[in-house]
C-alpha cells in the first residue's frame, strides 16, 4: 500500500520498540525508517539508546555491490564520514569504516569505530546493520546529536567501493528524534515509520494543496497502526493548516515528485480513502487514548428543536449529562461554557 501526504509536514504512523537500555542486535526491530532515494531503492531503518549512546543502522539497498552510510557535511561531501561494506561472489563479507578525502576519494579510518551486525545479500538487495557511538575519538566520525543530521547514502554496481553521483543520496534527518509517548505504553515491538515532504518551496500563493506519493514499509505480515501523530518542523508550524494521508490500491502506477494536489497531475484521484489526518491544534490520534475534558458547548437544532441534551452513554448505560437545554430557542445559538470541566474517559477506565 502506497500514501499519498497532503503538506509538507510529516505524521507519525506507528506499525506494529525496542525499550531504552536494552543493546540491539542483528535481528532486533528497529523504531525508525526512512527511504532515502526517489527511486525508493534505498531504505534506512535505524534506532539508538540515549543510556549508551549508541546507535544503530540497517541500510537496505537494491544493489548486489557495495553499500555506503555515513554523515555528511552541509555543503560538501568531503570529510563525510561513510561505514563501507558488502558481500563478495564467494559469500565472504568485506566492512569497514572510512571516509571521503574528496568528493569521490574513500580512504579507511585509521580508528575503526563501527561494529558490524549483520550483511546479508540475495539475488535483488544487499542489507548491511552496524552499530556506532554517538560520539568516538576519531577525527573522521562526525558526532551523532540531535541537530538535523545530513545522513549520507551511496551503493555500487560490483565490489569496488568508488563514488558515483548517480548512486549518491543525501537527506536530512532527525536521527535522536524521541517517542512523544510514554515508552512503557508501547508494545515490545513498535515501529515508527515517517511520511515526509521536503525539498518543497512554499509558493506564494494564498493557499498551496501539495501532494505526493509516499510508499510505506513493505512487511511479510500483517502489521495493526495503532497510533498517528504531527511532527512540526518549527520554523513551519505556522504555514501548515492540515495534512491528510490517503491510502492507494497496491496495483497503482504512481509517480515520483511533488505537485498541487488537484489537476496537476490525474494519478492523485486514485488515492481517496482518507486512513490518517491532522489539522491545527491536533495532537496524538490513536492509543493509548487520553481523557476529553469538555470546557464549553454549542446546541444546534433547526426550527423544530425545542429540548435537547448531550448525553455520554457507555454499554446502555447513562454515565453523565454533558450539556442541557429545555427551553431551546432556535434564534439564541452561542457557544457557551460548562459551570465544571466534563471528563469523557477511554472505554475501560
Amino acid at each position: 500500500m502506497a500514501c499519498v501526504l497532503l503538506f509538507r509536514l510529516f505524521p507519525l504512523l506507528v506499525l506494529a520498540a525496542f525499550s531504552q537500555g536494552k543493546r540491539l542486535g542483528p535481528t532486533s526491530p528497529l523504531r525508525y525508517s526512512r527511504i532515502l532515494d526517489p527511486s525508493h531503492a534505498v531504505f534506512l531503518r535505524w534506532d539508538f539508546d540515549y543510556e549508551t549512546e549508541i546507535i544503530t543502522f540497517e541500510l537496505q539497498v537494491q544493489t548486489t555491490g557495495w553499500v555506503g552510510l555515513g554523515i555528511t557535511n552541509r555543503y560538501t561531501f568531503v570529510g563525510s564520514d561513510l561505514v563501507v561494506g558488502g558481500v563478495l561472489p564467494d559469500g565472504n563479507v568485506y566492512f569497514s569504516d572510512q571516509h571521503l578525502l574528496d568528493e569521490d576519494t574513500l580512504e579507511q579510518d585509521g580508528s575503526q569505530d563501527a561494529e558490524l551486525l549483520k550483511l546479508t545479500e540475495d539475488s535483488v538487495s544487499t542489507t548491511m546493520r552496524f552499530s556506532r557511538p554517538f560520539r568516538s575519538c576519531d577525527p573522521h566520525d562526525h558526532d551523532i546529536t540531535s541537530d538535523t543530521m545530513r545522513v549520507l547514502a551511496a551503493y555500487g554496481l560490483d565490489d569496488v567501493p568508488k563514488m558515483n553521483r548517480e548512486r549518491t543520496f543525501v537527506k536530512s534527518i532527525f536521527l535522536l528524534q524521541m517517542l512523544q509517548y510514554n515508552d512503557e505504553d508501547a508494545p515490545e515491538d513498535t515501529i515508527i515509520h515517517d511520511l515526509m515532504i521536503s525539498n518543497f518551496l512554499i509558493p506564494e500563493d494564498d493557499t498551496t494543496y501539495a501532494c505526493t506519493f509516499l510508499p510505506l514499509p513493505i512487511v511479510s505480515k500483517k502489521h495493526h497502526i495503532y497510533k498517528f501523530e504531527p511532527m512540526l518542523v518549527e520554523r513551519d508550524e505556522t504555514m501548515v493548516h492540515h495534512i491528510l494521508v490517503y491510502a492507494c490500491g497496491n496495483a497503482s502506477v504512481l509517480p515520483t515528485g511533488i505537485g498541487e494536489c488537484y489537476g496537476s497531475d490525474p494519478a492523485f484521484s486514485l488515492c481517496s480513502h482518507v486512513i490518517a489526518g491532522w489539522a491545527v491544534g491536533g495532537l496524538m490520534n490513536g492509543a493509548p487514548v487520553s481523557d476529553i475534558n469538555v470546557y464549553s458547548y454549542l446546541i444546534h437544532t433547526h426550527l423544530a428543536g425545542r429540548s435537547l441534551q448531550a448525553v455520554q452513554y457507555r454499554n446502555g448505560t447513562q454515565l453523565q449529562i454533558i450539556c442541557k437545554d429545555y427551553s431551546y430557542d432556535f434564534n439564541l445559538q452561542e457557544t457557551r461554557d460548562l459551570p465544571h470541566p466534563a471528563v469523557i474517559k477511554p472505554v475501560g477506565l
